[in-house]
This record gives C-alpha cells, sequence and structure tokens, in this order.
C-alpha cells in the first residue's frame, strides 16, 4: 500500500458488533492501457472473545498470529478504535470517502464527516450491489483486479455465492453463517461509489463537451 502514497482511494466499511468480523477496504484506480485497474487493500478486526466462541475461532487465531486480522478486548469490536484508524487514513492516501452500510454505522459515519472525510450511505441491496459484483467479474477475467494476497480476503472471496435473479442481477451470500464475506462485501461498497463516481464525470464531461 506504501505504493499508493498520495493517491485518492475509496473506503469500504462493513461493520460487526459481537463475535464477528468487521472489514474496511481501501480501494485505488489506475488506468493502465486505457483500462482501468483496481488495487483493494482490506484490513480486518476481531472481537477476542470469537477466538473462542466462534466456530471458526482457531483460524481467527492463527490469521491474528500472522498479523492478518487486529484483536479487539473482549466480545464486541470497538468502534472508536476503528474510527481513528479511517481518521489516521489521510496521513498516506487521499480517501475521497467513506462508504459504509447505516446497520450500526450511523456514529461513526458523523465522527468521520465532522473530521472531512465525506461518508456516503450504501445500502446492501441488489440494485446497489450487482453492478460492482459484474464489473468485478470483468475485472478478475482481464487481470484488472490486484490485491496483496491476504489469507484472510481470500477466504472470504471464496465463500461469495452469487446468484441471478429474472432480470439476471446479482448479490454476494454465503452458503453458512461461519462463511464469512464481510471484506468482499465491504469492497463491492467501495466498487459501488468508484463507479458511481466515474459515471458522474462522464456526464459532466458529455454536458461540458456539449
Amino acid at each position: 500500500i506504501e505504493d499508493f502514497a498520495g493517491e485518492k482511494s475509496i473506503v469500504g466499511l462493513d461493520l460487526a458488533v459481537r463475535i464477528d468480523i468487521a472489514a474496511r477496504v481501501s480501494l485505488f484506480k489506475r488506468e493502465i492501457d486505457g483500462a482501468v485497474h483496481y488495487y483493494a487493500f482490506p484490513h480486518f478486526y476481531l472481537p477476542e472473545d470469537a477466538l473462542t466462541e466462534a466456530k471458526n475461532g482457531k483460524i481467527y487465531a492463527g490469521w491474528a498470529t500472522g498479523g492478518y486480522i487486529d484483536l479487539m478486548e473482549g466480545a464486541e469490536i470497538d468502534l472508536a478504535a476503528v474510527q481513528d484508524d479511517i481518521l489516521s487514513l489521510p496521513e498516506t492516501q487521499v480517501v475521497e470517502e467513506m462508504a459504509y452500510d447505516p446497520w450500526q454505522a450511523t456514529q461513526l459515519a458523523q465522527s468521520v464527516r465532522a473530521e472531512g472525510i465525506e461518508a456516503v450511505e450504501y445500502r446492501n441491496t441488489v440494485p446497489n450491489m450487482s453492478p460492482p459484483m459484474r464489473e468485478m467479474e470483468g475485472a478478475l477475467a482481464s487481470g484488472r483486479f490486484h490485491h496483496p494476497d491476504n489469507p484472510v480476503f481470500n477466504w472470504m472471496a471464496s465463500n461469495v455465492v452469487a446468484k441471478e435473479d429474472a432480470k439476471e442481477n446479482i448479490f454476494p451470500r454465503k452458503q453458512v453463517s461461519e462463511n464469512k464475506i464481510d471484506g468482499m462485501v465491504a469492497l463491492l461498497f467501495a466498487l459501488g461509489r468508484a463507479m458511481h463516481k466515474e459515471d458522474n464525470e462522464k456526464q459532466y464531461q458529455m454536458i461540458i463537451v456539449g
């Protein structure tokens, strides 16, 4: 991520509270030979009590030892600590905005806004999630998606199940509760907002040309 110092990012945030993983993903874009490439850097948080209470506790413990998960004392995610992490991001990257699901994140979003970071509500719905999932399909197939090979992120990606509805929309799901996908949800929040901003920029350019 040091290679992206000073570059613009969109942060996706998928929170959890008790005995579950919370995920934050910083997403960067670069244009290479006329194609948009995405670079995702995930960060994970977990209450320490999950190591003994969650079905995946032993796996989580190994990832925490390896530095891939930040452990938080007790049974709940420390939202204040997550907030502090987000507020420290502008020291190394330009945070264009933070995309978040309003569940459990309203107060955090207000605090982030007060410190000058734009926070945009991004609900976990089919209309919101299908476009970035389709874009992710294309980026993966064409080698335009890049990540640091984080094992937690990889595991969550492997847990994502996508089913089409009658209108060919797709939505991220998981087969069983212990198969977490929070990192991918946070990524799709950020990617959805990146696509929205790109569309708005194109429309603005068309208006200027006209």
